[in-house]
């Protein structure tokens, strides 16, 4: 699947109307985790995220979609913070909360 995500994007690009409802669809379900986790951490006033995988890493409309998505369901991204190997994007966060202690 991650193979055809290539060529989803360019069709999206091209504005095709499939394509682009993927995308939307995969944006919004990607937020409702971030909102759900936030919400159950009581974190939707100031959330801070780090975004690894190649999709958020390298399609910046889409990063775009999914923080916008997120916004739009009351949770505010105070810092978004893209990381190329997850366990660094852990490390960052820790770090962030441990100087606001």
């Amino acid at each position: 699947i991650a193979g055809l995500a290539p060529v989803v994007f360019d069709a999206a690009d091209r504005l095709d109307i499939v394509s682009c409802d993927i995308l939307n669809g995969a944006a919004v379900e990607l937020a409702a985790v971030v909102v759900s986790v936030a919400r159950r951490l009581d974190l939707v006033e100031s959330v801070a995220l780090s975004l690894t995988g190649s999709v958020l890493l390298q399609q910046a409309k889409f990063r775009t979609m999914v923080l916008d998505a997120v916004a739009s369901r009351g949770v505010r991204v105070s810092s978004a913070v893209l990381v190329e190997a997850a366990a660094r994007g852990a490390l960052k966060m820790a770090s962030a909360l441990s100087a606001t202690v």
